[in-house]
């Protein structure tokens, strides 16, 4: 998606990588086939998505400037197809990606760059 890179991935403990806890509990549905997301470019640095039991992670593609980082992420819904946001995600929410587990949410991602 233009100069970014999201990654969807299931069946994963919610908080932190699987190779920081190689021993830690994997969730009740690890060993099926569930979930799944749709994502949407709203512009350059923006993105909409959904799903449930995903793991979402948005990165820096190969071979663009460096320096990628999330800089918002918003929880919301939309009002006769205006986007109204409900809360902001904050650091603890999505230091290990932004994990939507059973009820699936509408998610608005801002990405923005650092030198």
């Amino acid at each position: 998606m233009g100069d970014w890179t999201i990654t969807a991935s299931f069946g994963q403990w919610q908080f932190g990588q699987r190779a920081w806890f190689p021993k830690a509990d994997l969730p009740a549905w690890a060993t099926e086939p569930t979930g799944g997301m749709v994502v949407a470019q709203l512009s350059a640095n923006a993105f909409l998505f959904t799903g449930d039991h995903v793991r979402v992670s948005f990165d820096a593609k190969d071979g663009s400037a460096p320096g990628g980082m999330i800089v918002r992420v918003e929880e919301g819904h939309f009002d006769k197809g205006a986007w109204v946001m409900d809360r902001i995600w904050n650091g603890d929410q999505t230091d290990y990606g932004l994990n939507l587990i059973d009820q699936p949410v509408w998610i608005k991602v801002t990405m923005g760059r650092y030198k």
